[in-house]
């Protein structure tokens, strides 16, 4: 999708993707409520954003680790397990956005006595609503994934936690009105630029606070109040 200059113009002065692109980790956030500012997400999707500078060792070989033991556990009940790279995916939205993922542990609709595939994600931090609508969107895509041939229907999602606690929901939470929600967040992020709505909470967890016109960088202040 070749980009229009009112789409693609960023007033943080970045260049324009050629083709509009999201991780599906960037919509769990809006879904969930953990994130509100559309202006991010849109420059996310239609802009070259920088990449962030954060050293990710520590946190990859927690994550490899909890992924190996979970992928193991699946692995000894039998059926098709795939792992990380082997469950990248890309598919386009009617927006143009393509969407990609990579599911942390995906196990196949052949394993026994199963109704259903799994899909599983593994969280190292603290729980967050995202982890949940993350999940959501890994559910609702992968039966149209060719490259994971033993996903043909809606699998059941798990969340995985490092202290071995699960969260998990049943494919009938994939609803016509969560797909919706979905496409109307991928359209907005895929017209004109949106108001930027900044909060501190908000842009001091931000990957872009530093080149952002409307960023909010300082706390709110305290306040007497003389009637209470």
């Amino acid at each position: 999708m070749v980009l229009s200059e009112s789409i693609s113009a960023s007033p943080m002065g970045y260049s324009p993707r050629s083709n509009q692109f999201c991780w599906i980790t960037w919509l769990s956030p809006y879904l969930s409520g953990d994130r509100h500012c559309l202006m991010y997400l849109h420059q996310k999707i239609n802009c070259q954003t920088p990449k962030s500078s954060a050293d990710f060792s520590s946190w990859i070989e927690e994550h490899s680790r909890l992924v190996n033991e979970v992928s193991s556990k699946y692995q000894d009940e039998g059926g098709t397990v795939t792992v990380e790279d082997e469950n990248s995916f890309k598919d386009n939205s009617k927006t143009g956005i393509c969407l990609s993922g990579k599911c942390d542990v995906v196990v196949g609709e052949d394993r026994l006595d199963a109704d259903a595939g799994l899909v599983i994600d593994v969280k190292t931090g603290a729980r967050k609503p995202k982890d949940r609508t993350q999940v959501m969107l890994y559910m609702a895509l992968l039966p149209s994934v060719a490259d994971i041939p033993h996903i043909t229907h809606t699998p059941v999602g798990i969340v995985q936690y490092k202290d071995g606690s699960t969260h998990e929901i049943d494919p009938g939470e994939i609803t016509p009105e969560f797909k919706k929600q979905v496409g109307s967040l991928l359209s907005l992020a895929s017209g004109p630029i949106p108001e930027a709505t900044p909060s501190f909470q908000e842009c001091r967890f931000c990957d872009l606070k530093d080149d952002c016109p409307s960023a909010k960088n300082t706390a709110p202040s305290t306040n007497d109040v003389d009637w209470l």
